[in-house]
């Protein structure tokens, strides 16, 4: 049981939350990459139903705002842009 006012039980209560939608992007990219198509957001739409599910609603919209924010960096168009194309692929290593 954690101390009471220690960061120790609500940062680790927040670990699905940030865990399942990064494990969602790497599958949706796997997924993407094997078939040369796009799986859509089914995973990610799993991810944050099970985080939602377990969690309660902050978890869950902890979970919706790190899918959203993993899939607007996926599927942006870098482009012209060389920051982005470097950031892109330091997550992603395309």
């Amino acid at each position: 049981m954690p101390i009471p006012g220690s960061w120790g039980g609500r940062a680790s209560s927040y670990g699905p939350a940030i865990l399942l939608p990064v494990v969602a992007m790497a599958l949706t990219a796997g997924i993407d990459r094997t078939l040369g198509g796009d799986a859509g957001l089914a995973i990610y739409f799993i991810a944050v139903a099970i985080v939602g599910w377990r969690g309660g609603l902050t978890r869950g919209l902890v979970a919706t705002t790190i899918s959203a924010v993993l899939e607007a960096i996926w599927r942006s168009d870098t482009g012209g842009s060389p920051a982005l194309r470097r950031r892109r692929h330091c997550y992603f290593h395309d």
